[in-house]
């Protein structure tokens, strides 16, 4: 998935949270492919005529964080495959089986 595409995906909900695109009244619901339709419409004017739109920042802002959180969580796993594989040489047992009986719990 593209930048664009996951920047679209997030406005589509700042767009609902900031009343832009309104799912519809009770029983009257708009289908998931006109709000799509919408926050995209919204989504492209804001890029193409106004770059600097509050909500098109904030966009970008939590794209990036989301993914800065994704390589974070990437790193660490990483982190704790090396030193598993440090630990199994050192102590001569198997990778998979250390694996199976240490599994760090997740942070808070």
């Amino acid at each position: 998935m593209n930048a664009t595409e996951m920047a679209k995906r997030q406005f589509r909900q700042i767009a609902r949270v900031s009343g832009l695109v309104q799912s519809g009244p009770p029983g009257q619901r708009k289908s998931a492919n006109h709000i799509q339709a919408s926050s995209n419409l919204f989504f492209d004017t804001f890029r193409e005529y106004d770059p600097a739109n509050l909500l098109l920042e904030q966009c970008h802002r939590e794209v990036l964080e989301q993914q800065l959180e994704w390589t974070r969580l990437l790193l660490r796993r990483i982190a704790f495959a090396i030193k598993l594989r440090a630990v199994c040489a050192q102590f001569s047992c198997d990778t998979r089986r250390a694996q199976r009986a240490y599994i760090p719990a997740p942070e808070r």
